[in-house]
């Protein structure tokens, strides 16, 4: 420090004024060469951001800039909001303007009951097992043809139809078992919508 201010008192106060001028200049400017410098950064280039100079971000909005959502447009707004006045505002407004939107289509499950009601049918059972298999069968069968009309819009997929045990009625016949439902099945479906999505960059 010493040496420095020795080199100083041999200058002519015009040479130190002119350098301390063009270092102002520079640093002021929007392309300052000193916060850019290739040396010591991002220190360098922190010191002018959160002083305002040289057309740097500060800390604060660098760290915030690098660590945002590759891709999202919604993080750069997000950003611009929170640094109106920031240096990266330029090349916000450039990669939202260049904004890509694209569909995607997303599938959704989707119950929808339909009621059932079916009889107790010629058909004599030799067991009771056999008999609600044979009722939940036909009725599920019954549930699925309902349903597929659904399917004539293109929005909806036809999985399965679940039904409840609780609609089926069995009584004993003729030394065999039948059953009749009269009930809900629920139809699970899937049901299409569709999504816009947007990337910027």
């Amino acid at each position: 420090m010493g040496r420095f201010r020795h080199v100083l008192k041999l200058l002519p106060i015009g040479a130190v004024i002119t350098v301390a001028w063009f270092l102002y200049q520079d640093i002021s400017s929007q392309d300052s060469s000193v916060c850019r410098a290739p040396v010591f950064q991002p220190a360098i280039s922190d010191i002018c951001g959160n002083a305002g100079v040289g057309g740097q971000p500060s800390a604060e909005e660098r760290i915030a800039w690098a660590a945002r959502p590759e891709s999202s447009c919604e993080a750069i707004r997000d950003h611009v909001s929170r640094f109106p006045d920031g240096a990266y505002r330029s090349g916000a407004a450039d990669l939202l303007a260049a904004r890509q939107t694209a569909e995607r289509e997303i599938w959704s499950p989707r119950d929808a009951p339909v009621e059932v009601v079916l009889g107790y049918g010629d058909h004599i059972s030799s067991s009771l097992e056999e008999a609600r298999v044979e009722a939940f069968a036909r009725a599920r069968d019954d549930a699925l043809g309902q349903c597929s009309t659904l399917l004539l819009s293109g929005r909806f997929r036809l999985h399965d139809a679940i039904v409840r045990d609780d609609a089926l009625q069995c009584v004993n016949r003729s030394g065999g078992s039948v059953c009749r439902y009269d009930g809900p099945v629920d139809c699970q479906l899937a049901a299409r919508r569709t999504e816009e999505i947007e990337t910027c960059g």
